[in-house]
């Protein structure tokens, strides 16, 4: 009888498990969700920076109105879902080089003339990570 009660049990813990739905790793991952979860960064990724800070410093940082921290933040997230599986990096080359262009500035130095495009890149990313 304890035999066949366990094997009803397991059973059941299976099937459960099975229709249990599961977040799938190649859904993209918002900034707010990778500042909160550092150990699950790819490990290659783990010691990048901007400028001199590291990512986690840059994500901790409170974006205020200045647009390098705000295309920051949204890049970061983006180049974390690319390593986590969620886009394809050749399919964005041209933001991701845009991007990177503009991070060169520096915190609170991208020129004004190249603000909206810093803010229009930013809206696109975090579009992007927020499917």
């Amino acid at each position: 009888m304890k035999k066949l009660f366990a094997k009803i049990v397991i059973t059941a813990l299976l099937i459960t498990q099975l229709s249990t739905p599961v977040l799938a790793c190649t859904e993209p991952l918002t900034q707010g969700y990778w500042k909160n979860h550092v150990c699950e960064w790819c490990h290659e990724l783990q010691d990048e920076n901007l400028c001199g800070y590291t990512w986690q410093e840059v994500l901790n940082t409170p974006t205020r109105g200045d647009a390098w921290y705000i295309l920051a933040h949204q890049y970061i997230a983006f180049r974390l879902n690319i390593c986590n599986g969620a886009f394809d990096r050749c399919s964005y080359k041209a933001e991701l080089a845009q991007t990177e262009e503009l991070l060169e500035y520096g915190p609170g130095n991208i020129p004004a003339n190249l603000r909206a495009s810093a803010i229009e890149l930013a809206e696109m990313l975090d579009e992007l990570n927020n499917k």
